[in-house]
């Protein structure tokens, strides 16, 4: 006697497209085999636990079969997510070999600020000049606090800014703060300057 497979087959609309529904059909192991032909070769997908045809994952030359461990849909919802998390705006401390600091902040990945940072320092371009006497591998840097929303983030840099001039004094090469205010000895000269010019 030969043996039989209980399969659950998808329910199609008239258009040929699953609708999401099963319906159980028996085969016989001669049509078991013969399906098992036609259907493309399948992949279960670690996250949703779905197998899936080898098409629907990426490729990564990492693993064994050479392909990602997720199926696309997976894969792109871990993407979305992560660079989400990287993507919180952050207030960073920059770190020179010489003992000088730098206080910023982005909305963006900081790795990917600091990257931009070296590559100015590298072409010797970058917008603040006390940066351009150092190399790219003169700078590291780290992350003091995620905030929520760009106001709070400006905030919180113009609060640390200050502090760490006072901590630092000219060791700390932030020439202005945040709000676009001079640190006080800028001010002083450039109001020393408008006078001289009114005389």
């Amino acid at each position: 006697m030969s043996k039989t497979y209980i399969v659950n087959c998808p329910v199609l609309d008239l258009a040929g497209n699953p609708t999401g529904e099963f319906f159980e059909r028996e085969f016989t192991q001669e049509e078991f085999e013969e399906r098992k032909k036609k259907l493309p070769e399948r992949k279960r997908c670690l996250k949703c636990k779905y197998e899936f045809p080898l098409g629907d994952y990426g490729r990564d030359k990492r693993q064994t079969d050479g392909l990602n461990r997720y199926c696309k849909p997976c894969h792109r919802g871990n993407c979305t997510k992560a660079r989400a998390a990287r993507h919180k705006p952050c207030v960073y401390q920059l770190f020179f070999t010489d003992g000088c600091t730098y206080i910023g902040s982005t909305i963006q990945n900081f790795h990917d600020r600091l990257s931009v940072h070296r590559a100015k320092i590298r072409k010797k371009i970058h917008t603040n000049k006390l940066f351009n006497q150092y190399e790219s591998e003169d700078i590291s840097g780290r992350i003091i606090m995620y905030v929520q929303d760009e106001q709070e983030l400006r905030m919180n840099e113009y609060v640390l800014i200050k502090h760490y001039k006072e901590l630092y004094g000219s060791k700390c090469l932030n020439a202005y703060f945040t709000t676009g205010i001079l640190n006080e000895n800028k001010r002083q000269k450039t109001e020393e300057t408008c006078n001289v010019e009114e005389n």
